[in-house]
Formats: structure tokens, C-alpha cells, sequence
């Protein structure tokens, strides 16, 4: 390991960047996305219900036309807060930032000199050398060393241990996710 304070600091923010994509906390990138497809669920559900209820006993679903507008306008409006924020800019507001793909977006670029190719591969214990590996950590090792080729923009032939993501990368998930800024309100 040529760079081990670099690898510490990689580490580091490895945790905290899983934690605020997959972790435990209900406001995860993971969960937020996880609580949206439920509750379209749920509500498509019960949509379903209504319609067939409304086929088989004539018009009335047996609910009060009031319950049946909150019901829609409460899904219309948890549905939008959770879109917005799971797209939120936190630098507007820092002190009341979410865990949001933009932020985590952010938080990586600027942090992108700690992506080498020799942190990416050997964060876990990895040699880097790929030496001396089990039948399964060689085939980790040969995934690492794909996707990083595809983050460097690099061929297997040009591989570096100083290897860098490509600023490319960051170009192209801007382009993609270009609709936050159409959306985005500040409140």
C-alpha cells in the first residue's frame, strides 16, 4: 500500500457515503426511495379497490367523497416532499440538509482524489497486487479492476495504482441528473 493515510481517509468516507446510501437511518437514500414505492403501492392499491368497488356496488365506494380527496391529496403531497427530498441541493440550506443524491454526488466529487485505483481496489484488505487470492477475492479483484477501468476512462493495458475518476464521470451524471435544477423550489 503506497498511500496509507489517503487509504484512511478513503475508509472513512467509504462508511459515511454507504450509511447515507444504504445505512439503517430512516432518511438512507435507499430507504427514501424504498418508502416512495410503497406508499405508490399502497395507493395504487387502493385505487384498485375503489375502482373495483365502484364497478360492482355502483358509484359510491363506501367511503365519504372528502376521506376519498384527502386520501389522494395526502399521497399527491408525500409523494412530491419525498421526490424533492430525495433531489434536494443542501448547499441553499446546509443546516438542514438530507441525505440526497445531489449531496452524495457532491460529497464524492469533492472528495474525488481519494479515488485511485489502488483505494478502490484494496479499501477491504484487497491486495493490490491481486496475488495469492482465493477463487472468490480474485473475481472481486477482477470486478474492482473492470469498474475502475470504466470511473478512469482507462484501458487494462494503461492501469495505474495513482489511476483517478475521470472528471467525465462527473460531466455525465450531471448531464443525466440535470433535473434537479429544474425543480428545485427553495422554501
Amino acid at each position: 500500500m503506497a498511500d496509507k493515510e489517503s487509504l484512511a481517509i478513503f475508509k472513512v468516507n467509504i462508511i459515511k457515503w454507504q450509511e447515507m446510501l444504504t445505512g439503517n437511518d430512516q432518511h438512507s437514500i435507499y430507504n427514501q426511495i424504498q418508502d416512495i414505492i410503497w406508499n405508490d403501492n399502497v395507493y395504487r392499491t387502493f385505487n384498485e379497490a375503489r375502482r373495483i368497488s365502484a364497478e360492482t356496488n355502483g358509484s359510491s365506494t363506501g367511503l365519504a367523497g372528502t376521506l376519498i380527496e384527502l386520501v389522494d391529496r395526502m399521497f399527491v403531497t408525500h409523494q412530491s416532499m419525498a421526490i424533492r427530498m430525495l433531489i434536494d441541493d443542501y448547499e441553499w440550506r446546509p443546516d438542514r440538509s438530507v441525505y440526497s443524491l445531489p449531496r452524495l454526488l457532491k460529497e464524492i466529487e469533492q472528495n474525488k482524489n481519494l479515488f485511485t485505483r489502488e483505494n478502490y481496489i484494496c479499501y477491504d484488505g484487497l491486495p493490490f497486487d491481486g496475488k495469492n487470492l482465493s477463487w472468490k477475492d480474485e473475481l472481486i479483484y477482477k470486478d474492482r479492476q473492470k469498474k475502475f477501468d470504466i470511473l478512469s476512462k482507462k484501458n487494462e493495458s494503461d492501469r495505474n495504482r495513482e489511476d483517478n475518476l475521470s472528471h467525465a464521470v462527473f460531466s455525465e451524471i450531471k448531464n443525466l441528473s440535470a433535473y434537479p435544477q429544474s425543480l428545485s423550489c427553495q422554501f
